[in-house]
C-alpha cells in the first residue's frame, strides 16, 4: 500500500476531508509502494501542481508515447499502441529509408502505418504475430492517376492485361450497358453492349445496338442492331456502300466476297462481288 512523503507545503487539518483540499495544499510528493515481501520502491515523484493541471513530462511517459517519436531497430518490435521512426538501418520496413510509424493495437491483431514525407504512406497488420506485407496507402490525385482511370483531365484509359477487357455489368434484364460519346456533357452516340430488350430465353434480348442523338442530346435513331440470338445485323437505315470507278477498283484477291458500287461501268452504275479473281456485277459480267 503507498503512502504520501510530504517535502513542502502544509499537512491539511483532519477535519479536511476532499483529495482537491489536500492537493491544494501540497507542493511536491512522492508515492511509495511495497511489494509482497519485498523492499519499499519509489513509484512516483510528481508536483501537485501537474496534477491539477492534467500535465504529464515526457520522462513520466511510456517511451512510446513521448512528444518525440521511439527509435525501433525493428518494425516487428513495434507492437505497442504509439508512435516509432525507423532509418535505413531498420529491418522490416518497406525500403531502406527514414520513417514514422504508428502502431494501433487490439488484442493479438496489430496495424501498423508508415509515412515518409515525400515517397509514400504504407500499411501492414498482423494477426498472431504473423504480419502481412506492406500495402501503399494512395494519398493524392497523381498517385490516383497513375492506377486508376481519370475521372476528368486529357488522359487516356488504358486496360492492361494478357486478356484485357472493359467489362459492363447490368444487374438485371430490362437494362442496359452502354458507353457513351458526349459533347459538353450533351450525348452525340450511345453503344449499347446489351441494349433494354428483356432477356426471355433461347438467347433472346441483351442486343447489340447503336442509338444517335440530337445536339439537344435526346434520342434520334438507331441505324443498326445485332440480335444476340441470331447474330443478324439489321439496318434500320439505307446502306451505303463505297464507290469506285472502273480505273480504281480495289484489289478482288484482297477482298474476295465484297460487294461495291461501280460509278461508271458499263451500263451505268451498278452494284459488283468480288469473286476473288475479278470484280463482277449481277449478271456475271466482269466490271469493264
Amino acid at each position: 500500500m503507498g503512502r504520501f512523503s510530504l517535502t513542502t507545503g502544509q499537512v491539511p487539518s483532519a477535519a479536511d476531508a476532499h483529495v482537491g483540499d489536500l492537493l491544494a495544499n501540497l507542493t511536491d510528493f512522492k508515492i511509495f509502494g511495497r511489494p509482497p515481501g519485498g523492499a519499499v520502491v519509489l513509484l512516483a515523484s510528481r508536483s501537485a501542481s501537474d496534477l491539477l493541471s492534467g500535465v504529464l513530462a515526457d520522462a513520466r511517459m511510456a517511451a512510446r508515447v513521448r512528444s518525440d517519436s521511439l527509435p525501433v531497430a525493428d518494425a516487428d518490435a513495434a507492437v505497442e499502441n504509439g508512435w516509432y521512426r525507423c532509418d535505413p538501418a531498420s529491418l522490416n520496413t518497406p525500403y531502406a529509408n527514414f520513417w514514422i510509424l504508428k502502431a494501433q493495437r487490439y488484442d493479438t491483431t496489430i496495424h501498423q502505418e508508415i509515412t515518409h514525407h515525400q515517397l509514400a504512406i504504407k500499411y501492414r497488420r498482423a494477426k498472431l504475430g504473423t504480419w502481412t506485407a506492406w500495402e501503399q496507402v494512395l494519398g493524392g490525385l497523381t498517385e490516383l492517376d497513375a492506377r486508376y482511370a481519370r475521372i476528368n483531365g486529357n488522359q487516356n484509359l488504358f486496360v492492361t492485361a494478357a486478356y484485357a477487357a472493359l467489362v459492363l455489368s447490368k444487374t438485371a434484364s430490362g437494362q442496359a450497358s452502354r458507353v457513351v460519346g458526349s459533347t459538353a456533357g450533351l450525348t452525340r452516340w450511345e453503344l449499347a453492349l446489351g441494349d433494354g430488350s428483356a432477356e426471355s430465353g433461347s438467347d433472346a434480348g441483351s442486343n447489340c445496338s447503336l442509338n444517335a442523338y440530337t445536339d439537344a442530346g435526346a434520342y434520334k435513331m438507331t441505324p443498326w442492331t445485332v440480335s444476340r440470338a441470331t447474330g443478324v445485323m439489321a439496318f434500320n437505315l439505307p446502306v451505303k456502300l463505297p464507290s469506285y470507278t472502273v480505273s480504281t477498283l480495289p484489289s478482288a484477291s484482297i477482298f474476295n466476297g465484297c460487294t461495291i458500287r461501280v460509278s461508271n461501268g458499263a451500263g451505268g452504275a451498278n452494284l459488283a462481288t468480288s469473286n476473288g479473281s475479278v470484280w463482277q456485277f449481277a449478271a456475271g459480267a466482269t466490271v469493264s
